[in-house]
């Protein structure tokens, strides 16, 4: 559900003077072009979990993973 919510959040983003990286993926596929859509998709996940670590280390490590499922 939060996929679906935050892909509609994108699509409002999106103008003819800039392209978001899910039009991007979303124009591949629709043209059929699976390689460039799937690097595509890896970069932006790759992007993601740098910069995950990133505030990760900033942050000094306090936020705990199992502190986000824990009651």
């Amino acid at each position: 559900m939060r996929a679906v919510t935050t892909l509609s959040v994108v699509i409002f983003l999106f103008t003819p003077g800039t392209t978001v990286a899910t039009i991007t993926i979303f124009q591949l596929v629709n043209d059929f072009n699976w390689g460039g859509a799937t690097a595509f998709t890896i970069a932006v996940i790759g992007m993601a979990v740098v910069v995950l670590a990133i505030v990760w280390v900033i942050s000094g490590r306090r936020a705990r993973v199992s502190g986000m499922f824990s009651g």
